[in-house]
């Protein structure tokens, strides 16, 4: 099966890309900061998952 290519939008305030490994640091970050995983509301993995 062949999988296509990635496509990256841009936009004028934004630019949206295919998630990547590369992006694991700065999620791990940005979930730690407001401690999202403890949202009953919201299915949120902890920093270390």
């Amino acid at each position: 099966m062949n999988w296509p290519n990635p496509v990256m939008l841009q936009g004028i305030h934004a630019t949206l890309v295919p998630l990547t490994v590369d992006h694991h640091l700065a999620l791990s970050e940005a979930v730690k900061e407001d401690e999202l995983w403890r949202l009953w509301y919201a299915t949120v993995p902890a920093p270390n998952e």
